[in-house]
């Protein structure tokens, strides 16, 4: 199983990620963040300053923690925006 174990370099809305096979990928998510620019919050992303808190999740995931929000029966809930490592393997 894929894992993130390093995040290298954050800029220009990519991230450069060592995994735990010993590659070393850039991944642009730009394209990412433009397809789920439906998500409420996902324009934070936009922000640099915000685009470069990117952590590395339990499962060895790509994490910007309580970014994304919805509401639900009136109430409103907020929800880390995470790229899974096989997914983010594929990225170019």
């Amino acid at each position: 199983m894929l894992k993130i174990v390093e995040i290298l370099n954050t800029d220009n809305f990519m991230v450069t990620c060592k995994f735990n096979n010993g590659k070393v990928k850039k991944i642009n998510m730009l394209p990412l963040l433009k397809n789920h620019e439906n998500l409420k919050g996902i324009e934070q992303l936009h922000n640099q300053e915000i685009f470069k808190k990117v952590e590395i999740g339990k499962l060895g995931e790509i994490v910007w923690k309580q970014i994304i929000t919805t509401t639900y029966n009136n109430e409103t809930f907020v929800w880390d925006y995470d790229v899974c490592p096989d997914f983010a393997y594929q990225l170019n």
